[in-house]
Formats: C-alpha cells, structure tokens, sequence
C-alpha cells in the first residue's frame, strides 16, 4: 500500500530556541538569504525547514542532518537520501509536505474573509496552481503553463499530469497539496516551542549543538 503523505503545520514562535541555532547551521549562502528578510519572514522560512526536518525524522532510519539540506539556486530544496517535502507559509503559519516515494508541492495561502465564496474559489485555484508548479520544481513565472481541470482536482504542466487536494489546516488558511500519484494524506498540527521538537532539532543540528 503507498505511504500517505505528512503534512505537518504549526504557527509561528518568536523566540524558539532552536531558531538561532537553525539559522547559523545553514549553508552560508542560504542563511544570508534567510538573515535578510524581516522577522516574520524569517520566522517562517525557519519553520518550515524545522517541518521538514521533523517529517524527514520520521520517515527515515537514523538522524537526519541540517548538513543533508541541499538548497539549490533556481530549484526546490532537497535532502540528500530523502525523503521528498515541499515547504509552504503564509502570515503567521508554515507546513511541510513530506513523502517516502513522490515529490509533493505545496502551497499555503492566508484568505480573509471565509464568506465570501468568489475569494475562497479563487485562492483554491492559486493555490492548485502553485502547489503543481512546486511539485515541478519550478517557479511561479510558469504559472501560465498550468491547466487545471474545471473541478480543480487535477491539473497537467509540462505534459505531465499532477493530482491535487485541497488540505484542511489551520482556520483562515488554503492549503493545496500537488503530486503526480494521488496519495492519502495525513494531517498533523505541531508545537515549534514544546520540548520534545527542540530534542529532535538539536539531534539534526549535531550532537555537539547547543540551541540558544
């Protein structure tokens, strides 16, 4: 039976003491890139590679290494021996899709008003859209090329044809999850300041870290 796909989500901490650590472990170039947004930007971007590092825990035998992140320049972050996960934030919330055997795209978007339908429509669509360029490691200045079907359930890019499900996460929040196989979904809220996420980070920081 095909392995279901992890997404884990949390909200953004402030003050975690993993996220100094977090930072300082990067590879040079990524952590300027990261150092130089605002805060909550920042914030984000941390999360989200802290998801990607508790899936990858979960789904692989042995430590997993902040060293083992591979952040190309004009694709998606991998992890070298994998597993495949596709980070999404919007204001005040990240999630990590994270997956054994496909490459999963994710996106996340923050919508205001949950009764107006024509918004709710909309972002759904984007959402599918930027889910389905992830999952093809590319940008969105090919959102053009994605032709989503009428029910928004499937979309083909490239000449290939990409699954899609909306995930329900977080109040106020779109969520779309893109993969070339259909594959169940397992959903997971986490706490980015609770005691046993900052044991598995410093176990993928090294054993000689000390979180700040």
């Amino acid at each position: 039976m095909p392995m279901a796909v992890i997404v884990l989500h949390a909200p953004l901490v402030t003050d975690a003491r993993w996220q100094s650590s977090l930072l300082q472990a990067l590879p040079y170039a990524k952590r300027l890139e990261v150092e130089r947004r605002p805060g909550d930007a920042r914030r984000a971007s941390l999360a989200g590679i802290a998801l990607a590092l508790l899936g990858a825990e979960r789904l692989r035998t042995g430590t997993v290494s902040v060293r083992q992140l591979v952040f190309p320049r004009d694709g998606k972050p991998v992890l070298a021996g994998g597993p495949h996960f596709s980070i999404a934030h919007t204001s005040g919330h990240a999630a990590c899709a994270i997956s054994a055997d496909i490459d999963p795209g994710l996106d996340l978007e923050r919508h205001v008003n949950e009764a107006d339908a024509e918004e709710l429509a909309q972002l759904r669509r984007w959402t599918a859209v930027e889910a389905t360029l992830k999952a093809a490691g590319r940008g969105v200045r090919h959102a053009g090329g994605v032709r989503l079907a009428g029910d928004a359930r499937s979309a083909e890019f490239l000449g290939a044809r990409y699954e899609l499900q909306s995930v329900t996460l977080a109040p106020g929040t779109v969520c779309g999850l893109a993969s070339l196989q259909w594959r169940r979904v397992s959903v997971e809220a986490m706490d980015l300041d609770s005691p046993d996420v900052s044991a598995v980070l410093q176990r993928c920081l090294g054993r000689g870290a000390q979180l700040e």
